[in-house]
């Protein structure tokens, strides 16, 4: 709504029905993609992606995509399979928690556990699934490692097909 300045119309208040003419919609939101890394960091993402699927009525689906550690590699390199079994098991065990947790705030709300590159898999997931929103966390990097490797919410906002939101969480002085 707007004030118009015509002869004999001022003050008055008219809608602006040029906007509507501007493909203008209001923005849609049935589904939000929440990845995880199961740290405290991606916490506060996942707070506020929960407060969005509640807000908007929308699907909330959490992704964890697992990887190997390094640290599961024995005497002479050689992978140690029961530390990569416990690990994927105790990963995978995390997030079932982390999902039950939430759908007590949001029912609607479903988790897959993944294997690979995480940026690959989240990009894939947000596609095949159709989600109009990722929700994801960050941290800060050192100026080395985001000028070499940038980091995994640069590459999903580049590669993902939705809005991605990215949540920062800034480390305070002193703390």
């Amino acid at each position: 709504m707007s004030q118009t300045n015509n002869p004999g119309q001022i003050g008055q208040i008219v809608p602006h029905t040029h906007i509507a003419s501007r493909d203008f919609a209001p923005a849609l939101i049935t589904h939000i993609l929440a990845p995880t890394d199961l740290s405290d960091e991606s916490r506060k993402a996942l707070d506020y992606a929960v407060r969005l699927a509640q807000h908007f009525h929308a699907k909330l689906t959490l992704v964890h995509v697992w990887t190997m550690p390094d640290s599961h590699r024995g005497v002479l390199g050689a992978l140690d399979p029961v530390a990569i079994q416990r690990s994927h098991e105790r990963e995978e065990f995390m997030l079932r928690s982390l999902q039950t947790i939430i759908r007590e705030r949001h029912s609607d709300t479903e988790s897959y556990f993944l294997t690979g590159d995480p940026c690959t898999q989240i990009v894939a997931v947000a596609k095949s699934a159709e989600v109009d929103l990722i929700v994801i966390s960050t941290r800060d990097y050192d100026w080395l490692t985001r000028v070499v490797e940038g980091s995994d919410a640069e590459k999903i906002l580049r590669d993902a097909t939705c809005p991605v939101w990215i949540v920062r969480e800034k480390k305070c002085i002193g703390t």
